[in-house]
C-alpha cells in the first residue's frame, strides 16, 4: 500500500491541487492511522493464472509496471 489515497472511504473529502500536484486528504493522522492498522489488501478476483502470476510479479507503477 502506497498513501493514504488506498485508505479514502466513501464520503472522505479531497482536495486536488493539479499545479501543485498535491492531492490533500481531510481525515486526522489519527483516523489514517486506525484505517492502516485495520487495513486488509483485497483478494484477486480473477482465476486466470496469467493475470495472477502478473500481480505477483509486477513491479510498482513508479518503476515501470514491468514482471520481474
Amino acid at each position: 500500500m502506497g498513501g493514504p489515497i488506498g485508505l479514502l472511504e466513501a464520503g472522505d473529502q479531497i482536495t486536488i491541487d493539479i499545479p501543485g500536484r498535491k492531492l490533500s486528504v481531510a481525515v486526522s493522522d489519527e483516523e489514517l492511522a486506525r484505517r492502516k492498522a485495520r487495513f486488509q489488501p483485497p483478494a484477486a478476483k480473477s482465476d486466470s493464472p496469467y493475470l495472477l502470476r502478473y500481480s505477483k510479479s509486477v513491479t510498482g507503477v513508479w518503476e515501470g509496471a514491468v514482471l520481474n
